[in-house]
């Protein structure tokens, strides 16, 4: 006989135990707002290039102009992808909803972004590359760090009214 579904664990317990509870911990992150900023700067300054300049984008990846098309749709398509993961994560991290679960999605989504751009996207680029290709995957690495540096310190979050202030 087979039993009734039921949940194991609830997403409230969940978040308790990756630790972006609401209860304030003794130890308390205070550069996690600096990390924020930067990337939510960093993100609205790619997705603004992912959305109104993607044929742009394209063509500093590859010549061929069929390529081109698909590279030009699969950035503009990523754009918008990206401003709702961002809009997500910027909510969750100020008004503490499920933190911690949000956070390690976004970690998943930006690792799994960041190394499929690597390995189909930049491919050709690493052969030959430019000051400012290497800035770029530069500021994206270091994004990258800081979405993961956010994860690891999910139990040190500043309390809510204290998330957007910086100089604490």
């Amino acid at each position: 006989m087979a039993k009734p579904n039921r949940v194991l664990v609830t997403a409230q317990e969940l978040e308790a135990l990756l630790g972006g509870s609401d209860l304030p911990s003794k130890k308390v992150d205070s550069f996690f707002p600096h990390r924020m900023l930067f990337l939510v700067v960093l993100a609205s300054a790619y997705i603004a290039c992912l959305i109104f300049i993607p044929e742009k984008l394209a063509q500093n990846f590859t010549s061929n102009p069929i390529l081109i098309h698909k590279l030009t749709s699969y950035f503009y398509v990523r754009g918008f992808m990206l401003l709702f993961v961002m809009l997500v994560g910027v909510y969750s991290y100020t008004k503490a909803w499920y933190t911690a679960l949000i956070f390690y999605s976004l970690a998943l989504i930006s690792s799994s972004n960041f190394f499929l751009d690597i390995f189909d996207i930049y491919i050709d680029k690493f052969s030959n590359p430019t000051i400012g290709f290497t800035l770029v995957f530069l500021l994206r690495l270091a994004g990258w760090a800081f979405i993961i540096t956010n994860v690891l310190k999910c139990k040190e979050l500043p309390a809510i009214q204290d998330r957007w202030r910086f100089g604490k």
